[in-house]
């Protein structure tokens, strides 16, 4: 009973906005109209749900669903959103936008699109900015505070969180046609690739076969993978990675960051070992690839595999969050037990559950979760708000109401009024993607293909 009481009083911190200083109950306990609950029965003992990266990356997810137009029309609207929105927020950061690419997978009538963004910090001038030069990059920090006026030359707004390292953005578009929401319930499982553990004893991770197959399918891992690699092979540092995806796209890039992370695990052990044989040769890496650069954040996105999976995902990426809209209905299937005892279904990582009202919910119990279950199969909303606009409304209503949008002196910690800032024009960009699919929606002359899981 004792030990009971003292787990709960140890979880003190909830989630932190963006870089700064977690958000403790003590803030939320003198709110009139505190939102935020706190699970009783685990600890939160990994890495902090973060709000900024929560905002940024279901941007990406849902302009996974935003595709040129066949039909040869001006795509200067979606150019604006791509490149150009993409570019000013994470330049607001400190990054500069070097390579977009994508990549497809084919199935049937299925399509998996993937968007992958490679940003590089802005080199500054360090006669004239020396106190960005002598800022010590600790391994387990990846977004920190810089100093200095807001006249920088060098395009970084120094009222916003700094990224202090390079960063790929990889996002994956999800269920695309209303057919492809009973793919994502099919009940097939196979062994997750490389195939390990014993059956008899139920330690061997299987998964989805739809969703390991849409993974695997026209060379989309290697595409990916290779993406990756090629590409931190040529910087001098590790970079800072974030996955994203939406329904199906969430359970694809949930697949992809165990690939990744196994991938970016075997450079470092291939970097280290070159490093030993060859004096001459250039060190690549100082140290292994931290776990706390990889960040793993879905929406609305189905059961993926067996428990001995999702224990593989949470030790190679501990910060892994599932997003789910609390009437989205795609998150509560496939269903634990239908298939067989050897192959239950397990939610990797760890739920935020958000609300129409702007309620957030950290970790909810195993009770709150089963309820969830059973109310969603009785809504006839349930399909709809698996839409991303459900998700980008209820996220910002989770702003608004924890009065994350708004800085007060006296409210927030100095130390966290730029990571405030930096959220702030995430949720800009979330509203400025809403507004410009509302205008898509009324215009039969849009200049890019609108699918409907964006709308």
């Amino acid at each position: 009973m004792w030990g009971r009481k003292k787990e709960k009083k140890d979880q003190r911190h909830l989630y932190i906005v963006d870089g700064g200083d977690p958000e403790p109950l003590q803030r939320q306990k003198h709110r009139r109209h505190s939102s935020l609950k706190k699970s009783s029965h685990t600890l939160m003992n990994g890495p902090n749900f973060c709000m900024a990266r929560a905002a940024r990356l279901l941007y990406l997810s849902t302009l996974c669903y935003l595709e040129p137009n066949a039909r040869g029309l001006i795509e200067q609207k979606y150019d604006q959103l791509c490149h150009g929105q993409v570019e000013f927020v994470w330049g607001k950061r400190g990054l500069d936008l070097k390579e977009v690419k994508e990549f497809y997978s084919k199935d049937g009538e299925q399509t998996i699109r993937c968007l992958c963004f490679l940003l590089k910090k802005k080199k500054l001038q360090v006669s004239d900015y020396s106190e960005f030069a002598i800022c010590d990059q600790k391994e387990n920090e990846q977004d920190g505070v810089s100093t200095g006026s807001n006249d920088d030359p060098n395009g970084v707004d120094q009222g916003i969180s700094e990224c202090k390292t390079h960063h790929i953005l990889i996002a994956f578009r999800g269920t695309d046609t209303p057919k492809n929401v009973f793919e994502d319930i099919k009940l097939w499982t196979a062994a997750h690739p490389p195939e390990r553990g014993s059956l008899l004893r139920r330690t061997r991770p299987t998964v989805h076969a739809g969703f390991l197959r849409s993974w695997r399918n026209d060379h989309l891992k290697e595409n990916v993978i290779n993406f990756v690699i090629q590409h931190v092979k040529e910087m001098d540092e590790w970079p800072t990675v974030e996955m994203t995806g939406h329904s199906l796209g969430g359970s694809v890039a949930t697949l992809a960051s165990y690939d990744i992370a196994a991938a970016l695990s075997d450079l470092s052990h291939s970097s280290a070992q070159s490093n030993l044989e060859s004096v001459s040769s250039k060190p690549t890496f100082d140290f292994p690839f931290p776990k706390s650069n990889l960040s793993l954040y879905t929406f609305g996105c189905p059961r993926v595999g067996n428990t001995p999976f999702a224990e593989s995902i949470n030790e190679l990426v501990p910060d892994t969050w599932n997003v789910i809209q609390n009437n989205d209905i795609i998150p509560a299937v496939p269903a634990k037990r239908l298939t067989s005892p050897f192959h239950p279904f397990k939610r990797a990582g760890r739920i935020a559950i958000i609300r129409d009202d702007g309620k957030l919910v950290i970790n909810p119990s195993r009770g709150a979760r089963r309820r969830r279950n059973l109310m969603v199969l009785k809504l006839d909303t349930s399909l709809l708000a698996h839409h991303t606009k459900h998700y980008r409304n209820s996220l910002l209503h989770v702003f608004e109401r924890e009065g994350l949008l708004e800085v007060k002196e006296g409210d927030t910690p100095q130390r966290n009024a730029k990571s405030l800032a930096s959220l702030r024009l995430e949720a800009e960009s979330l509203k400025l993607l809403g507004k410009t699919i509302t205008e898509a929606r009324s215009d039969p002359k849009r200049s890019f293909r609108l699918l409907p899981g964006a709308t």
